[in-house]
């Protein structure tokens, strides 16, 4: 395993550990109209607070506009054509399905595309990451968990989460689908009564 993909994998668990548990971390609910407002400003959150090189700041912009095309326009092919290294690897438990491995790109396309099937209507309510922290090439987002992309050479080429089952699990969604979402369930197709 590559030095900094144990590095990142610690940085997720304590940032979740540390930022959940002191309530520091939360992704505004706010609705999509509110989500297209933020994503036409192109408002990144405020500089991270030791300072950002200008390499620094282009990587959180890119992954800024990663979060845009996906959550809000919705159009998953295009946002990996332009964003996403063809080497990718997803280390996130809804990819995996908590295996020892990478998230292929067509794997995780695959369930973006399946997740973000429907246009975004201006009255529905999501949670968008507002708050967004660089350090080198690793980008953190701060959303209904803590996600870190790595971005080389302006695509993004690996991502790591941390997404308690509180974090996504919305009020008006049907019991259990948080445990589904976690496990990977929810993406392998609609349940049988068998």
């Amino acid at each position: 395993m590559k030095k900094s993909c144990v590095q990142a994998t610690f940085l997720v668990a304590l940032l979740a550990g540390v930022g959940f548990s002191h309530g520091l971390v939360q992704a505004e609910q706010i609705t999509g109209e509110r989500a297209k407002e933020i994503c036409a400003a192109g408002e990144t959150g405020p500089v991270t607070s030791y300072g950002e090189f200008p390499e620094e700041t282009a990587a959180k912009r890119i992954v800024f506009e990663w979060n845009c095309a996906m959550m809000v326009e919705r159009n998953v092919e295009a946002a990996f054509e332009r964003y996403v290294a063809e080497d990718w690897c997803d280390h996130a438990h809804m990819v995996t399905r908590g295996e020892n491995r990478c998230g292929t790109y067509e794997e995780t396309m695959a369930l973006f595309a399946r997740m973000n099937s429907e246009p975004l209507e201006d009255d529905e309510i999501i949670e968008f990451p507002t708050q967004y922290m660089v350090n080198g090439d690793h980008v953190t987002v701060y959303g209904a968990g803590v996600d870190i992309f790595r971005v080389v050479n302006g695509k993004l080429t690996d991502h790591w989460d941390a997404s308690p089952t509180r974090a996504i699990s919305f009020e008006d969604k049907p019991e259990g689908m948080a445990e589904r979402i976690m496990s990977g369930q929810m993406f392998q197709g609609p349940e049988t009564d068998e």
